[in-house]
């Protein structure tokens, strides 16, 4: 600092510009490692977060498994948008990202951000010719279709997002096992849910969530413990196993849901056993019901229904059925 100051002296100038020009110096020189140059754009570096995923059968994780794959579109952001706008002149719709090791992402056709603000938005599972405003669910794959809603504020200095992906589906974790005093052998093979208040597919927007354009049947029918292709089943004891089944949920409530279990003898002979029970309330989406059936002597019998977290049998709500009268 003293030969500076000596330097300056000798060109006429004071201390107090002297330390103007300093400080000068330093405020330009954090002011450029914190914020690129406006015409410098950034890669969007992505993570992905959800509530426990379900997919075919629930990982108990908040990551998606390595492999798994997103569509995800960035335009700029403004009050209102829709799918096929640009960012900056730029296309980017639909881009598949791909889950690799430690949630780490990436795609062919990187995102770049400039300092014009941008906003993204994501959905599980990519589909080729997806459009976030109008991706088509259905249950027969029983896959867990998922969206994020907007992520805002992103730019060529925040060019980090967080997809926390939401469920966009009902799930039904249906807890089968036989009574202490059912001595024979017995194997679940399937097991169908059927109601009035769901449907077999509907298109899901991935900004707010929304369903709408429901269509087919209310019944599903799910195979119980496919392994590699082959339905194995669950050879029935008084341990509880259980079978997740998603279904498309309709914006109603009071239904009856009736639930019937294939179950195979030691002969390999098959029958079906059938229960119903109404459920009092809207099939919320994102939400998991539990309901714990008991094979006995005389028939099927259910023990018990409650809410529980996805990915998780903790109990969170209050029990969503009464008796059908």
């Amino acid at each position: 600092m003293k030969r500076f100051e000596s330097f300056f002296k000798g060109k006429g100038l004071s201390r107090n510009f002297l330390s103007l020009v300093l400080a000068a110096t330093a405020v330009t020189g954090c002011t450029n490692e914190m914020e690129p140059p406006e015409d410098v754009r950034q890669p969007m570096r992505v993570s992905v977060m959800n509530d426990l995923l379900i997919s075919r059968a629930i990982i108990t994780d908040v990551v998606l498994p390595k492999g798994s794959e997103i569509g995800v579109t960035v335009t700029e952001d403004k009050t209102s948008r829709a799918a096929g706008d640009s960012y900056d002149g730029q296309e980017y719709n639909n881009i598949k990202y791909t889950a690799g090791d430690g949630n780490k992402w990436d795609t062919t056709t990187k995102p770049l951000f400039s300092s014009t603000p941008g906003k993204t938005i994501a959905y599980f599972p990519y589909k080729t010719d997806g459009n976030y405003l109008a991706i088509p669910v259905e249950t027969a794959s029983q896959t867990d279709y998922m969206y994020s809603g907007w992520v805002t504020g992103k730019n060529n200095s925040n060019p980090d997002v967080e997809f926390t992906m939401k469920h966009a589906l009902t799930a039904f974790r249906v807890v089968l096992k036989k009574s202490a005093d059912y001595n024979a052998f017995a194997k679940a093979t399937a097991i169908t849910v059927s109601s009035d208040k769901f449907v077999s597919s509907a298109t899901l927007n991935a900004v707010d969530g929304s369903l709408s354009a429901w269509d087919g049947t209310g019944q599903i029918t799910v195979p119980v413990n496919v392994v590699d292709g082959v339905t194995v089943g669950h050879t029935l004891s008084t341990t509880p196993q259980y079978t997740d089944i998603m279904v498309v949920p309709a914006e109603e409530a009071g239904t009856t849901v009736s639930f019937t279990v294939s179950i195979e003898d030691a002969d390999g002979n098959s029958k079906n056993y059938t229960l119903s029970k109404e459920f009092k309330d809207v099939m919320n989406q994102g939400t998991c019901y539990q309901f714990t059936l008991t094979l006995t002597p005389k028939d099927l019998e259910l023990d018990g229904t409650t809410v529980v977290l996805w990915g998780d049998p903790v109990e969170v709500g209050d029990d969503p059925m009464e008796p059908v009268v």
